[in-house]
């Protein structure tokens, strides 16, 4: 019986925006952070990262056209992986279960 095992790491940047910065610095760091992930993964081809916000594609989509097409070919290459579902990453330490309903509701 072999001992060996396999640990998979994925990389994921919790990023919260809209919280205490202004919308320009908030989306100035998402894509920051984007682009940062998106070289990792042309350098590193086992590299593989996710994000959890559809709010902040769009922003990418907006304000970075190339930068959010780079993200579509890492999507579809399977380097790239959007997960959770919510529009903005939530704060899941202190709200209560109608809060998090209520964020998957809009």
């Amino acid at each position: 019986m072999s001992t060996r095992k396999t640990v998979f790491l994925i990389g994921n940047a919790h990023l919260d925006p809209v919280w205490l910065w202004r919308w320009q610095e908030g989306c100035a760091e998402v894509r920051n952070t984007c682009r940062a992930a998106a070289g990792f993964i042309d350098e590193f081809p086992g590299f593989v990262f996710t994000r959890s916000s559809a709010g902040d594609m769009r922003w990418i989509e907006e304000t970075e056209p190339g930068l959010f097409k780079t993200i579509q070919q890492h999507a579809r290459a399977g380097h790239w992986s959007n997960a959770g579902g919510w529009w903005t990453q939530p704060d899941c330490t202190i709200p209560c279960g109608e809060s998090f309903v209520r964020q998957g509701l809009y």
